[in-house]
């Protein structure tokens, strides 16, 4: 629904990611990335800025992840922790791969 109103029901990626601004981010799969079940809130203010922005081609931050220590054969390498629109628009929007910044593992349970 907000992607159609955002005017991308079309949309077709020209790359395998969003174009981003930081040159230090790396480009994964999104299949690597584990996201917290918890979060479900979507902000349609936020995620209609992010559609606008992949729409103008505008570089947008990379998502965050962390590498937990120990994850089982089928778990995911990494863990999202910031960037729950851009993860989950890109997944809509068709795209294969996201840039991340990944950052040093700390235990959620730890907080």
């Amino acid at each position: 629904m907000l992607i159609a109103r955002a005017g991308l029901a079309d949309f077709h990626p020209a790359s395998s990611g969003y174009r981003c601004g930081d040159l230090h981010a790396q480009l994964i799969p999104l299949s690597e990335i584990q996201v917290p079940t918890s979060r479900t809130l979507v902000v349609e203010e936020r995620a209609n800025a992010i559609l606008v922005a992949i729409n103008q081609s505008a570089p947008l931050p990379p998502v965050e992840v962390d590498e937990p220590p120990s994850r089982t054969a089928t778990s995911c390498r990494y863990r999202l922790r910031d960037g729950f629109h851009r993860y989950h628009l890109s997944a809509a929007l068709g795209f294969t791969h996201i840039p991340v910044a990944i950052k040093p593992f700390f235990d959620w349970n730890d907080l």
